[in-house]
């Protein structure tokens, strides 16, 4: 990924043309400087909020409620939660859009609003694993490119894993499909023109198969986006501390 040129003002710097808001805030949490997309949540420009602290500097909307919910310029509400990453004696403070999250949280506890939703968001997928025959069984609406879809097995998905990530995928699944329960887990995958996409995956047990193993089954979410950004973030974090 190509990074936004640093931009120095004062004794901040930061990533002034990030999509992620973000503002640098001193000891006493005021802020030293914000980006654009900051100001943009606040209707204000960045000079304007550079010395008031952190409560004055963020919408109304985020007062009293974390994650705070807000009306974006194109009318679609979003989710943000407000991330402080400490930089020496100063901090960098960022507001996450965690709105697709909560989405997916959605559908996963509301089944019966799953299929409208996907017909409007192919991002997500749902999936099922049958632990004897080692084979997934998908809904076509995440299918990487590779058309990964029906029936499954379980070497096809592998392959196409991150290898840094594949026994993590695999140390949840025998663990669900042997004890059950619930995990989480962000996985990467390559889609079938080479780019590598972030997964959300959340996993659930499910019926106990007469081999005495579980079922398992879960929802997968492309975040890529809120991946790359959150990791642009990172970046600026490790550039103001050697700044």
């Amino acid at each position: 990924m190509t990074l936004p040129a640093v931009q120095t003002t004062g004794d901040g710097a930061f990533f002034a043309l990030s999509a992620v808001p973000m503002a640098v805030l001193d000891a006493e949490r005021r802020v030293r400087s914000a980006n654009s997309a900051w100001a943009a949540l606040t209707g204000r420009r960045p000079a304007d909020l550079a010395g008031l602290f952190l409560a004055q500097a963020l919408p109304p909307e985020a007062v009293n409620h974390h994650p705070f919910e807000i009306m974006s310029a194109d009318g679609a509400v979003r989710r943000l939660r407000l991330d402080l990453q400490p930089v020496g004696a100063d901090a960098l403070a960022m507001l996450v859009d965690m709105t697709s999250e909560t989405v997916a949280d959605g559908l996963l506890h509301d089944p019966d609003n799953i299929r409208d939703q996907l017909l409007r968001d192919a991002t997500i997928g749902v999936w099922r694993y049958d632990p004897d025959t080692q084979i997934y069984h998908f809904s076509t609406n995440l299918d990487l490119g590779w058309g990964i879809a029906a029936a499954t097995d379980l070497a096809a998905l592998v392959s196409v894993q991150h290898r840094e990530d594949a026994p993590l995928d695999a140390e949840v699944r025998e663990t669900i499909t042997r004890h059950g329960g619930q995990a989480e887990r962000e996985i990467r995958c390559r889609h079938a023109d080479g780019h590598w996409m972030h997964l959300n995956v959340r996993y659930r047990s499910g019926r106990r198969l007469p081999s005495g193993r579980f079922e398992m089954y879960g929802l997968s979410q492309d975040i890529t986006p809120q991946a790359r950004a959150r990791d642009e973030a990172r970046t600026a974090a490790q550039r103001l501390t050697l700044a």
